[in-house]
This record gives C-alpha cells, sequence and structure tokens, in this order.
C-alpha cells in the first residue's frame, strides 16, 4: 500500500509538467491562454532572461492573474512558430492572431488574420499548442515524421 501511495505522489508531481509540454504554454495548465500570452510578452520585455521569478513578476504587472507557477520559460526550439529560428515578436503575432481566430487549427486563417496585424510576420510553420519534442510514434510503422 505504501508503495502504491509512494507511485501515485510521484506521478501526480509529474503530471504539472507533462501538461506544458506544448509550444506556448509555460505554466502548468493544459490549455494555451491568455496567461501564456503574457508570460512571452514579460519574457520578451525582460529581454528574454533566464528568469522565471523576474517573468512572473513583469507578467503579474501586465495582468495580475499570470502568477505563475512557470514550468518552463520561452525558447528557440519550442516556440518559433514562423520557424525562421528566433522566438521574437513575429512568433506573438501568430500567438495573438490563433487566439483571435479562436484558436482554430486551419495555417490559411492563422496566417491570414496574423498578416492583417503585421505584414512582415512571415508564414506559419506551426500552430501554439503544437506538442513539443520528438515523436514517439516510430516513422517505420506510420510512414509519417511527426517531428522531423
Amino acid at each position: 500500500m505504501k508503495r502504491c501511495f509512494l507511485v501515485c505522489l510521484f506521478m501526480c508531481g509529474l503530471i504539472p509538467q507533462l501538461l506544458a509540454q506544448n509550444s506556448f504554454n509555460f505554466d502548468t495548465a493544459s490549455d494555451v491562454d491568455i496567461k501564456d500570452l503574457i508570460y512571452y510578452i514579460s519574457w520578451l520585455q525582460a529581454e528574454k532572461t533566464s528568469s522565471v521569478s523576474t517573468v512572473v513578476a513583469r507578467a503579474m504587472e501586465i495582468y495580475p492573474a499570470a502568477s505563475g507557477p512557470l514550468s518552463r520559460l520561452p525558447d528557440v526550439s519550442s516556440d518559433d512558430l514562423n520557424g525562421d529560428g528566433v522566438a521574437d515578436i513575429k512568433d506573438l503575432i501568430f500567438m495573438i492572431a490563433w487566439m483571435q481566430a479562436e484558436k482554430i487549427s486551419d495555417f490559411t486563417v492563422v496566417e491570414n488574420r496574423a498578416l492583417e496585424i503585421w505584414n512582415g510576420v512571415g508564414s506559419l510553420s506551426k500552430l501554439p499548442g503544437t506538442p513539443i519534442g520528438d515523436s514517439t510514434v516510430p516513422v517505420t510503422i506510420t510512414g509519417i515524421q511527426v517531428d522531423p
């Protein structure tokens, strides 16, 4: 019984980290929302700091409900929505466009909305909420490589 309790406790501790493993999901919530947008803005305003406390403090100044905790900070490999190798304002524009388009999964709709906001945004390579990391689906079985 004690072993089962320890296993359950361990798994519950991992759940917040597992839930945040999507692009533009920085907190322990299971979905990408306005707070994640605020965390990204705060990170940009703090000159892409590596300090979680600095990002949360700035986020709370903008939107008090964005009080953390954060499971990760933005980074290029996870949050580069336009595939240009940089996490910047262009990715923020795509995030805003996606939220304004009611989190639709249609790339064309999101790209068109982003272009209405700022013409220099480029093209969308992935949506906010896209799972981060390598696929666990073997290419030999599906014939499709999910994450190149």
